[in-house]
């Protein structure tokens, strides 16, 4: 159903066509849902995390939101996040993985410097049935060239005391060679 809105403006009125689907948003998305920061990073302090399904460039697709500061001294010339999504009954879903960020953000590639902060998001090319997620820091190239990894079994500990209910975490390496 379209709904048409009469708008008064300086004495004129006109007609503007308002989307059923930015109504339906809150439909397409679990009430309940969860998103969990792992502060790993000795380097990078991650915050803000947001995911739903979202209605933009004519579909709905599942949309992720997040924010980060340099909390180390040095500048930092790139980093990726891994985000995590699990279906209600706590399975891994295919989606998430890696995601890298050039610098400050993906349209800015200058070095996040200490105690900046950026923020950024993505956007899948579909919906999701993603009841919680998870997001934690991978890597961190300084620019002094020296490169941080993060310590798997930590971020495990970290997902299982988080959602005690999980039976299989999934995937901590997305996008690497010979891993689904």
């Amino acid at each position: 159903m379209i709904v048409l809105a009469l708008l008064a403006s300086a004495g004129v009125m006109s007609a503007v066509e308002i989307s059923p689907a930015i109504a339906q948003d809150n439909k397409m998305n679990f009430k309940d849902r969860k998103a969990h920061v792992i502060n790993n990073s000795p380097f990078l302090e991650l915050s803000d995390f947001k995911f739903s399904n979202a209605f933009a460039s004519s579909r709905f697709a599942l949309s992720t939101d997040l924010k980060w500061k340099n909390i180390g001294t040095k500048p930092i010339t790139a980093f990726e996040v891994v985000t995590m999504y699990y279906d209600p009954f706590n399975r891994p879903l295919r989606r998430g993985g890696r995601w890298l960020v050039p610098g400050t953000d993906s349209g800015n590639w200058t070095a996040l410097a200490p105690g900046k902060t950026g923020s950024d998001g993505t956007r899948a090319y579909d919906t999701e049935h993603a009841f919680t997620a998870f997001v934690f820091v991978r890597s961190v190239r300084l620019d002094d060239g020296t490169v941080w990894t993060y310590d798997d079994n930590a971020v495990s500990e970290k997902i299982k005391a988080l959602l005690p209910a999980i039976k299989e975490i999934g995937n901590l390496e997305p996008d690497e060679k010979g891993k689904s």
